[in-house]
């Protein structure tokens, strides 16, 4: 049993350390913010965040999804 724990607690160490990557995320990211639009890209793939003030209810929902898709 105590060569069990002590596996378990080696793997749980030793694992972060080799699965840190070397590269440098925020060198590859960019961005660009649109009033309240940040569009962001890393590596080729794209995303977005969009901060909206609307209550969240069925009414305030239903604005938010008229606003983003017409």
């Amino acid at each position: 049993m105590k060569k069990i724990i002590h596996l378990l607690l080696l793997t749980i160490f030793i694992f972060p350390i080799y699965g840190q990557n070397s590269d440098k995320i925020l060198d590859r990211l960019k961005a660009i913010k649109n009033k309240d639009i940040i569009l962001y890209n890393i590596d080729g793939i794209d995303f977005t965040s969009q901060t909206f003030s609307n209550n969240f209810s069925k009414k305030g929902l239903k604005k938010i999804f008229k606003k983003i898709f017409n």
